[in-house]
């Protein structure tokens, strides 16, 4: 009976979807399939989602976009096969997750580039990185293969490393913008106190818990106000509470007057907030390559050696407010390459 009950209700299920993918189709004429979409734990990715979105809204405002998460994926996939038809677009998510790495979101991507050859695929800026092993090697060559058989897929690289792999390792077109987040904006808080540490404990961890004990000593000098936090958070965060949880984090850094961070999105949070803020690398080359394209803001410092995070503690807080507002003019300009192939159909 218990059987016989789960295959009706599994039946009922893909019913359902295929009715919701008919109307779907029928009430749009063109569709950006944006799959592979963040709903875990970690709020970067989710406000790469959100920016994504809002950049294919602002650029194809006559298009649906119709989000397909990472643990929707499995679910709906097959009726994104069934019914995609050549005028639609699919676009994937930017980050970090390209690579031997992070291989569900790996494996997601080869599945997409695989499965949609007739479609227009565009890879929203991202990191590449392959280890150096023999596994990784192997999950390369896999990689490689699916990619180089797509005629129409567009890969976006977020800094000049990535980039300079791609042209070098994929037969396909490449690009290069800035992640996605910079292209949006906050208003920037003046009454701010305290400082945000935002610190990575997790494979990607560069700095030593020595290292830890000496910012904490150092803050300690500076204030008594101290909120330690992660944009890793320890459950999953479903669509419908992404943009609380967004503004959560956004809040505690608009209200920072330092933030110290070895987080990729810390940073480009800190930066589209107008908060000063001291950025040290990862275990690869992301943070430092992303940090390129804002290298120039005063209230963005990167720190090479931790005996200088003293110093540059004090040359952030000497900063007027006209030394912290984020050239969203000047940063939109070089998203102009991904806004032209969304465009050019």
């Amino acid at each position: 009976m218990g059987t016989i009950r789960w295959k009706l209700g599994n039946l009922k299920r893909k019913i359902k979807m295929n009715s919701y993918f008919i109307k779907l189709c029928n009430r749009n004429k063109k569709i950006v399939y944006f799959i592979g979409s963040e709903d875990y734990g970690n709020i970067g990715d989710h406000h790469i989602a959100v920016s994504e979105i809002k950049f294919i809204q602002n650029v194809l405002k006559d298009r649906h976009i119709e989000e397909v998460t990472s643990s929707e994926f499995d679910r709906k996939i097959d009726y994104v096969r069934k019914y995609i038809r050549k005028q639609d677009i699919i676009c994937t998510q930017g980050g970090g997750n390209f690579g031997n790495r992070y291989m569900n979101a790996e494996d997601k991507r080869r599945r997409i580039i695989q499965y949609f050859p007739d479609n227009k695929i565009i890879v929203f800026p991202q990191t590449i990185h392959y280890e150096n092993s023999d596994a990784a090697k192997k999950e390369f060559d896999i990689t490689k293969n699916i990619i180089d058989n797509h005629p129409d897929l567009y890969i976006f690289s977020r800094e000049e490393e990535s980039y300079r792999f791609v042209n070098k390792n994929f037969n396909t077109k490449s690009y290069i913008a800035p992640d996605i987040v910079l292209s949006d904006r906050y208003d920037r808080n003046t009454k701010r106190e305290g400082f945000a540490l935002c610190l990575r404990h997790d494979v990607e961890r560069s700095i030593s818990d020595k290292d830890e004990k000496f910012i904490d000593a150092t803050t300690a000098r500076f204030t008594d106000k101290v909120i330690k936090f992660d944009t890793q958070l320890k459950y999953n965060v479903p669509k419908a509470d992404r943009d609380e949880e967004i503004a959560r984090i956004i809040d505690v850094l608009q209200n920072a007057r330092v933030a110290i961070t070895d987080r990729l999105h810390g940073m480009v949070f800190c930066a589209i907030t107008g908060t000063p803020c001291i950025v040290m690398s990862n275990y690869n080359h992301k943070v430092k390559g992303v940090y390129r394209w804002i290298k120039d803001l005063k209230y963005i410092r990167f720190l090479e050696d931790i005996s200088q995070l003293e110093e540059l503690i004090k040359e952030l807080l000497a900063l007027n407010e006209e030394d912290c507002i984020y050239p969203y003019e000047e940063i939109i300009k070089e998203f102009l390459p991904l806004k032209e192939v969304l465009e050019n159909e």
